[in-house]
């Protein structure tokens, strides 16, 4: 999951990410070619009543975080995928929540992608899956 952020016709996404090997890396912003390269599947979804501009400009905020291992979204220290847009509309749209679940196995309570796709604060602009496995 990530925030799509355009400036000056160049889209890029911003998104936290967690790979093994590096455990370190977390928020960043990268093309959306680079994006897309690693997309199982893509969907393009739009707030109803906040300016994209506003939220992508504070995800800006959070670059360098590193990844959450321990999917803690009550400490913004470290973030993983999904709190990124969580911790985004804490500051800039505090009436939007996002729902969540717990992973019964780890005790954690997560934000899954269908708190984004399945709420209503969100108009879905397309949805394609490219990797389906």
């Amino acid at each position: 999951m990530g925030i799509a952020r355009i400036r000056d016709g160049n889209i890029t996404v911003i998104h936290s990410l967690g790979i093994l090997l590096n455990r370190d890396r977390g928020v960043e912003e990268i093309t959306l070619a680079n994006f897309l390269q690693a997309a199982r599947n893509v969907g393009v979804f739009r707030t109803k009543s906040i300016d994209g501009a506003l939220i992508s400009d504070r995800a800006m905020y959070y670059l360098g975080r590193p990844f959450d291992w321990s999917f803690n979204i009550f400490d913004d220290s470290r973030i993983y995928c999904t709190e990124l847009l969580f911790v985004v509309l804490k500051t800039v749209a505090p009436e939007i929540k996002l729902s969540t679940t717990i992973v019964d196995h780890f005790n954690w309570e997560i934000i899954p992608l269908d708190s984004i796709s399945n709420s209503d604060y969100f108009d879905e602009i397309f949805y394609i899956g490219l990797n389906e496995k």
